[in-house]
């Protein structure tokens, strides 16, 4: 049986697939962007952080601290956003965060 719990563990599904992003507690938004399968650390030591902007997950994350910090969402240039909503299918965005 104490075999059984780790496989348990490993089975269960990420939280991001399980619940909306509003039940998603403030260390899991956290951990989504800093450390998941679309934000790693690269390099050496202490790293950049570098993570796809476009992954579904990490927009609704983005979405949900703006929400509960009510934190107005950026400006973004309008080719941008022309260049997302024409190709998101077939192109993805890789940002590196950094203090402007």
């Amino acid at each position: 049986m104490r075999a059984l719990l780790p496989l348990l563990f490993f089975l269960a599904q990420p939280f991001w697939e399980v619940r909306p992003p509003e039940k998603w507690t403030d260390p899991e938004l956290e951990s989504l962007r800093t450390d998941s399968p679309w934000a790693q650390k690269i390099g050496p030591e202490p790293g950049i952080l570098v993570y796809l902007a476009t992954a579904r997950p990490i927009e609704e994350a983005e979405s949900e601290i703006r929400v509960r910090t009510k934190a107005p969402a950026p400006e973004t240039d309008g080719d941008y956003q022309a260049f997302l909503s024409e190709n998101r299918t077939g192109s993805f965005v890789l940002a590196i965060p950094y203090e402007g």
